[in-house]
């Protein structure tokens, strides 16, 4: 039985036009009439204005089944003819983790079903040539983009911007303290043109803090979630609490609350009733941040590190940008489908 692919077709015998006069009947070429005929055709088609010189500035996608061969490539099997290469078994098994021969049987049978496709005329269909497509785009971006730009490439003037901009906050920063606190709004309002407040609310919204003071250093939370329940669950008549969770430093802060809570020994601690004018606080200090003083050297590499995806993506748009350039685009607008929505876009977080 022939070893010889079947599921290949041979390709088209070329048409050579320099035959064409030899190709001619005989009873044809005895009359003078067909060899006048035949003469000049000849003569147009071996002459050089019947080759048509094109410039491929932006080459067609073709769909290539067979592999580049390399010089290091070795056979390992064949199927119908296709070889089946050492180097295409070892990043199977790689990837996947499996050993070279369950690699090797796993490619056989992809081959197998990949031939029946074709005799089928399956990989012609337009779902099979549009995925073709997608993993020539991330071929060409994994060989020639991604290598090309990469974090180095990132402007040193650029990661001096945001080291300028952000050097107050996180470069050259004050000890900042993470705290979570409970507190209730005071009950102030205007009158006329001033602000006065409800005394006996007031009065009255300072004990209900003292009172959850009191129920804290009872319970003597462990971490600030705990701190959370006891301010989730407290009430005392009609008056809940608020909770939240902050990191600042001193001079962000209202001076009262900020002398407070500097004033906690360590992680764990709470204070007692902190009084500022539109609030009554119960603070907890979940950590101490300390203070830094890093200079451009150190942090260059840690913001050439953030910056990175958001400039990689400045660049990509550029580089899309020259292709465009490169290649001839015509946009028929008038055959866009009309009346259909455009796709609504996802959630943020969500992909």
């Amino acid at each position: 039985m022939s070893t010889r692919n079947r599921c290949t077709t041979s390709p088209p015998a070329v048409l050579r036009p320099q035959s064409l006069l030899f190709k001619l009947p005989v009873k044809c070429l005895a009359t003078p009439l067909t060899l006048l005929w035949a003469i000049p055709v000849a003569l147009l088609a071996t002459g050089p204005g019947c080759k048509k010189i094109r410039q491929h500035d932006c080459p067609k996608y073709v769909q290539v089944r067979r592999l580049k061969p390399q010089p290091d490539d070795v056979v390992v099997a064949e199927v119908n003819g296709r070889p089946i290469l050492a180097r295409i078994i070892r990043r199977r098994a790689e990837r996947k983790g499996i050993t070279a021969p369950e690699a090797l049987q796993e490619l056989i049978d992809e081959e197998l079903l990949v031939q029946e496709a074709e005799r089928r005329d399956l990989h012609r269909d337009r779902v099979v040539v549009e995925a073709g497509k997608q993993a020539a785009v991330y071929q060409l971006l994994a060989e020639t983009f991604e290598r090309e730009f990469t974090p180095r490439d990132v402007p040193d003037s650029d990661l001096r911007r945001i080291y300028k901009q952000k050097s107050a906050r996180w470069f050259h920063r004050p000890e900042l303290r993470r705290f979570a606190h409970a507190y209730v709004k005071r009950p102030w309002f205007k009158r006329g043109r001033r602000w006065t407040i409800d005394i006996e609310r007031d009065r009255e919204l300072k004990k209900v803090m003292q009172n959850f003071q009191r129920h804290v250093a009872d319970h003597k939370p462990k971490d600030w979630k705990a701190f959370r329940a006891l301010a989730e669950s407290f009430s005392q008549g009609d008056q809940a609490l608020t909770f939240g969770i902050a990191l600042q430093a001193h001079k962000d802060l209202r001076r009262s609350f900020a002398d407070a809570l500097f004033a906690l020994p360590g992680k764990g601690s709470f204070s007692e009733v902190i009084e500022t004018r539109p609030w009554y606080h119960v603070a907890y200090l979940i950590e101490v941040v300390p203070r830094q003083n890093i200079s451009y050297a150190q942090a260059r590499d840690e913001i050439r590190g953030k910056v990175f995806p958001n400039a990689r993506r400045k660049a990509f748009t550029a580089w899309v940008k020259q292709a465009r350039k490169r290649c001839s685009i015509r946009v028929k607008p008038e055959h866009l489908p009309v009346g259909e929505r455009a796709p609504k876009a996802p959630a943020k977080g969500m992909r």
